[in-house]
């Protein structure tokens, strides 16, 4: 083998898997058996071609019997089958590999649509145009490892900015139908591998892979391929530090994959980790939205509702793990609120926070913080000495920073007409916050379109 890798390929029948796996060894076992007679893979010991569907059912029963002896009890196998005709007549292959499957000992988990956007022309009856596989996938016990909280996707609109309340931080659930196009084979394809030479009749998107093992595996575990061809699924293993062993009769495949396959599929890991620090970075600054526009409207509410509350500023303080704290600051001056004098301001305002924060437009934030009101006078003895040293910024939008400030400067200056002329929007007093941010609104889905 020419690189260096986590794991290996070998030249062989997966029937004979039994013989160099040891059991209760696999984490995760994907792939795609030959479906029958559709593709010649151009070795005497191949499963399909020139078998009888009789041999072929009994050959992958057998194989999934061996691969359920060598996984793990939280393992899991992952199948892409299509359908096929058989003389003309329609075979639900997937259904009938789920079938052969659980008679060896495999629990049916779910089925899943993977959109392959293009495929070969196929003899279809509607005269429409076959661009989907089924993914079967399998446990060996009811519970079994699936990480479902690491696949989410940033579709993030036009409105992100102005409503980061509606978009989850950590990014939308993907549904069950997988949108991954095969890639492209000859002149026209991105990937240079596949631009020289068909390394393979139908090669997996490693971007699907991907997304299986982020699902079914954690770094250090084993994959396992039996029927391996281009060897997409190791590959993208092996980027992700994953362990892998695969199966294939085609030595030809075997040679490409150490040679070209692999080396390519590392170096587009690279580009995904450039993509991940990007969801990062979107991922953080949707909660540096969400934290800023949720104690904005707060304070807006507070005006709109107690008017002569005397607000003069709101400082936002966020320091995980502990909840984000506000901080509500009032002119010391300020008359009681209504006829009830013997109230306090610091009681009707907080009182007035309890109400406002049970409403159904901030319970969206899904934010935890704690509110507090007081006069800016105490609020000053009490906080100067840690926010003296501390990098603040000033808001009037909650997206936007105006500019950087100093605590002392804010001191110095908040009672002054001059600041209420310059910081406040109507009678809303601005945003201080050790959170900075400074993003324009843009249109996200533009973007994307433009790159592509």
């Amino acid at each position: 083998m020419s690189v260096k890798s986590l794991g290996e390929l070998r030249n062989e029948d997966a029937r004979n898997l039994a013989t160099s796996v040891e059991p209760g060894t696999v984490d995760v076992t994907i792939t795609s058996p030959p479906y029958y007679d559709l593709k010649n893979y151009n070795d005497k010991r191949q499963i399909g071609l020139g078998q009888d569907f009789e041999h072929y059912k009994n050959d992958l029963k057998s194989i999934f019997r061996d691969v359920y002896a060598v996984t793990k009890s939280s393992g899991s196998l992952w199948l892409v089958v299509d359908n096929l005709r058989i003389d003309g007549k329609l075979v639900l292959l997937p259904y009938e590999m789920a079938e052969w499957a659980k008679s060896a000992g495999w629990i049916l988990q779910d089925v899943l649509v993977w959109d392959k956007g293009k495929t070969r022309p196929v003899n279809r009856r509607l005269g429409l145009r076959k661009v989907y596989e089924s993914i079967l996938v399998f446990s060996k016990q009811e519970s079994f490892k699936c990480h479902s909280e690491r696949l989410r996707n940033y579709e993030l609109s036009r409105w992100w900015v102005k409503w980061p309340e509606r978009y989850k931080s950590t990014g939308k659930i993907p549904t069950d139908i997988w949108s991954f196009q095969i890639p492209t084979q000859g002149n026209w394809s991105k990937w240079q591998l596949f631009r020289d030479e068909k390394l393979h009749e139908c090669p997996f998107p490693p971007e699907l892979v991907e997304r299986i093992l982020f699902l079914a595996t954690d770094e250090g575990d084993l994959v396992l391929d039996p029927f391996a061809g281009s060897g997409m699924t190791l590959a993208v293993a092996d980027s992700m530090q994953r362990r892998f062993i695969g199966f294939e009769i085609n030595e030809t495949y075997r040679k490409n994959f150490w040679n070209q396959v692999l080396p390519v599929i590392r170096r587009w890991s690279q580009e995904r980790i450039a993509e991940d620090i990007h969801s990062s970075v979107m991922q953080d600054s949707l909660e540096k939205l969400k934290k800023l526009k949720y104690a904005r409207l707060l304070t807006q509410r507070i005006v709109s509702d107690l008017p002569r509350s005397g607000l003069v500023s709101t400082f936002v303080l966020d320091r995980p793990p502990e909840k984000l704290e506000i901080y509500l600051l009032y002119d010391n001056s300020t008359s009681p609120l209504d006829d009830q004098p013997h109230t306090s301001i610091q009681d009707q305002v907080e009182k007035k926070v309890t109400e406002v924060i049970a409403r159904s437009e901030l319970k969206t934030f899904g934010i935890e913080a704690v509110v507090y009101s007081l006069p800016a006078k105490d609020f000053v003895k009490k906080k100067a000495e840690s926010l003296l040293s501390e990098e603040l910024w000033l808001y009037k939008r909650h997206h936007m920073f105006e500019s950087g400030i100093k605590f002392d400067d804010w001191v110095r200056s908040y009672g002054d007409d001059q600041w209420k002329d310059r910081y406040f929007v109507g009678n809303t007093p601005p945003l201080l916050s050790n959170i900075g941010i400074y993003q324009r609104e843009v249109d996200l889905t533009r973007e994307k379109t433009a790159d592509i």
